[in-house]
């Protein structure tokens, strides 16, 4: 059996989340008192999807398509779609420059992996997942971090509407200068599943299945070929790719490969596929996404009426199909 961990060691690295300042109420006829004894009804957690899998399983791939299909499902019905995206290797813990040096980071035969779970802040993505249903994303809202291989920054928490093509929201002048909560939050990185606070929160959770062969084939292209763009962590928008990362050896690929990433896949991330809803055992390929997006859409218009403009669960008296909450992701599934 897997075994979960709540990220809760001693030893292990954390970050507090930076908070926005308090607001108060523009209209200062308005007392404390009466403003308090007005109780507001919190809006619903946004629809969690979490996508784990090994590394170069093609776990992005299977973000951008489960994304693709939301924003057509969206134009579809002709209503927007909130999301919110998180990687989790944004998640790294900061290193010092004694750091670097003294694990031998980019070198072969280092002695720091670094892409074992302890070198995730997984209490931080806890943190910004839960801030996302309750402060919301954009300008003003939840902030989150941003890895570029070796530095860390901030930033708010971009969030797009899909029935807008991908418009962004939130902090914009036209909704107010108010943060956004997200309908659905997309968050793909390799050890999620092991994390017991997020498993907890998931809506939908899923697995990508890959070849050892196929990911190390991919792993070899991706980070040999050429340099790597990668979004700058001072920069202000996460589209905006500002940071070169230079290609590596092929020696230090394998050298990785060997020591650290098969390890920790065959012990600590195969074995967590039994606690996802959905395996997909070939990537974004297949009906499965499909069956994915448009479960996640009927949940969000009949199980849950997040979506803006429309009346949850109100059809015409009858339910619109079967939803992710009703039957369990597994039932609902079988046929991925």
């Amino acid at each position: 059996m897997p075994t979960v961990t709540k990220n809760t060691s001693p030893t292990s690295p954390t970050t507090t989340l930076p908070v926005p300042p308090i607001r108060h109420p523009k209209n200062s006829s308005t007392s404390i008192a009466s403003a308090a004894s007005t109780t507001v009804a919190p809006p619903p957690p946004p629809t969690l999807i979490l996508i784990a899998g090994a590394p170069c399983s093609g776990k992005k791939t299977v973000l951008a398509a489960l994304r693709s299909k939301l924003e057509a499902l969206s134009k579809l019905h002709n209503i927007p779609i909130l999301t919110s995206t998180l990687h989790q290797s944004d998640f790294h813990v900061e290193l010092t420059e004694q750091e670097i040096v003294s694990g031998g980071v980019g070198k072969v035969g280092g002695a720091r992996d670094m892409e074992c779970l302890k070198e995730f802040e997984m209490g931080l993505l806890g943190d910004v997942v839960e801030g996302l249903g309750r402060e919301g994303g954009g300008v003003g809202g939840v902030r989150a971090p941003r890895w570029d291989g070796r530095r860390r920054g901030w930033g708010e928490v971009v969030v797009e509407s899909l029935g807008r093509g991908g418009a962004e929201v939130g902090g914009k002048e036209k909704e107010g200068g108010k943060p956004v909560v997200p309908d659905v939050v997309l968050v793909e990185g390799q050890y999620l599943l092991c994390d017991q606070r997020l498993l907890e929160s998931a809506t939908v959770k899923i697995f990508v299945e890959c070849d050892p062969d196929v990911r190390l084939a991919r792993r070899v292209l991706r980070d040999s070929t050429q340099a790597t763009t990668v979004p700058s962590p001072t920069s202000s928008s996460p589209q905006t790719p500002t940071t070169t990362k230079p290609a590596l050896s092929l020696d230090y690929i394998f050298d990785q490969h060997i020591r650290f990433s098969k390890p920790s896949s065959e012990i600590v991330i195969q074995p967590t596929k039994v606690l996802a809803d959905i395996i997909l055992p070939r990537g974004a390929e297949g009906p499965g996404v499909e069956l994915i997006a448009n479960g996640v859409v009927d949940d969000l218009r009949d199980g849950r009426g997040r979506l803006r403009g429309e009346k949850g669960g109100e059809r015409g008296g009858e339910r619109g199909g079967t939803t992710l909450l009703e039957s369990g992701a597994g039932g609902y599934y079988e046929m991925v």
